[in-house]
């Protein structure tokens, strides 16, 4: 099923012959609408210019032409801030498409109003310069405050990038997904210290990850020293009840301040 949220119009506001000029919002979760049904909806989508929220995940049949699609309306659509877009298989993947990929990203620097970005990178495995050209968005003017990076392996080099990121004064993330990520534990102590440098950064998700004593550590001090940080889940990362007990201690501490 197709969910369409509107508003309506003032009397004052001039009247329009287009249907989609008052959708605000789209759910086409569970569709299967392939790549042609998702190459018509970003080009309506575009023809909607009050569109704010996207959400197209659980489409399988989608592909990579279809994803692509979707996708440069994170970097094209005037107004969007939520975009959550299905899951292609790495195998479709082409080397244009992971292309195209990199050029939006690069592109999301300059886009003024999107806010959340949610999808799997599993296909960017094997290209980790899209990860870094994603990174090197959040550092250079995106207004991304979500990002999700769930399910993708993540090695040292981009996640040299993405700790960059967090270090810069120009990343305005507030939550970060690295579920999954099969970071190596340098990269986790070496994002943990980052954390501590990103003040808009509340909540950190790094679930079946090694995360370790070493990890734990470097997240405790991040909670300490850069007070922002609210939440940290750690399910099945390696932490042991110590390092855990800590950590949840100062993450309290954070939240009473942040009540204040």
């Amino acid at each position: 099923a197709t969910t369409a949220t509107t508003t309506t119009s003032s009397s004052s506001s001039p009247p329009s012959s287009s249907p989609g000029a008052f959708v605000t919002a789209l759910d086409v979760r569970g569709n299967r609408l392939g790549d042609a049904g998702a190459a018509t909806l970003a080009a309506a989508a575009m023809r909607m210019p009050r569109l704010s929220q996207l959400d197209a995940r659980d489409n399988p049949d989608v592909g990579a032409d279809g994803f692509i699609a979707l996708l440069a309306l994170a970097a094209q659509h005037p107004s969007i801030t939520s975009l959550r877009l299905p899951t292609p298989t790495r195998a479709q993947f082409a080397r244009r498409h992971t292309r195209q990929a990199i050029d939006i990203f690069r592109a999301m620097a300059k886009q003024p109003s999107l806010r959340e970005l949610n999808f799997r990178f599993d296909w960017l495995q094997s290209e980790q310069g899209g990860l870094v050209a994603l990174a090197d968005a959040l550092s250079s003017g995106s207004r991304l405050t979500s990002l999700d990076l769930g399910e993708t392996r993540i090695e040292a080099t981009a996640a040299a990038a993405l700790a960059r990121a967090l270090s810069s004064p120009g990343c305005r993330l507030q939550s970060l997904g690295l579920s999954k990520s099969y970071l190596p534990l340098p990269s986790v102590v070496q994002i943990g210290k980052a954390v501590a440098n990103c003040t808009t950064l509340k909540h950190v998700i790094l679930d079946h990850n090694s995360v370790g004593i070493q990890g734990s550590k470097a997240l405790i001090e991040a909670a300490r020293v850069g007070g922002s940080l609210l939440s940290v889940s750690l399910v099945n990362a390696g932490v042991g009840a110590k390092w855990k007990s800590q950590l949840e201690k100062q993450l309290m501490e954070n939240l009473r301040r942040a009540a204040r």
